[in-house]
């Protein structure tokens, strides 16, 4: 394996965590101005480099995460199951979802509710579900009567 394999998982991993140094400016700023080289490091040296970026990428999630409920967690699984029926059906995904879903609207107790896509309650997502993928086979049948 690369000697350098693990830094750059390290530093690739804290770009996403919203580190904007580039490579060098990350060597750079570690030895203290010395050099932006990798290879001029000692082992040690890009041991101790990788452990601080891999420090600063665990702060920087710690930071961004959020606590979502239940309910919350709940919900987006069943958007995402929304979604999942509009990839199936060859169509963009989030987009086409997100607008079906606000136009469609979902029936509970006979009653049709319209909402944005991420203000609907998990009820009314598995109405919307339901018909997602009547959608969604109503897609497909079509496709085979044209073939």
């Amino acid at each position: 394996m690369n000697q350098y394999a693990r830094f750059y998982a390290s530093y690739n991993t804290s770009v996403k965590c919203g580190n904007t140094a580039s490579k060098e400016e990350v060597v750079f700023e570690f030895t203290g101005g010395r050099t932006t080289s990798l290879r001029e490091l000692s082992e040690a040296e890009l041991k101790d480099l990788i452990d601080q970026l891999n420090q600063k990428s665990a702060f920087r999630q710690a930071q961004g995460r959020k606590d979502y409920s239940k309910d919350e967690i709940a919900r987006n699984t069943m958007r995402r199951a929304i979604i999942a029926q509009f990839h199936c059906a060859g169509r963009d995904g989030v987009r086409a979802a997100k607008a079906w879903a606000e136009k469609q609207g979902a029936t509970v107790d006979n009653v049709n509710i319209k909402r944005r896509f991420n203000d609907y309650t998990q009820q009314e997502l598995i109405s919307l579900i339901k018909k997602a993928e009547k959608m969604r086979v109503t897609d497909i049948d079509a496709v085979d009567k044209q073939l």
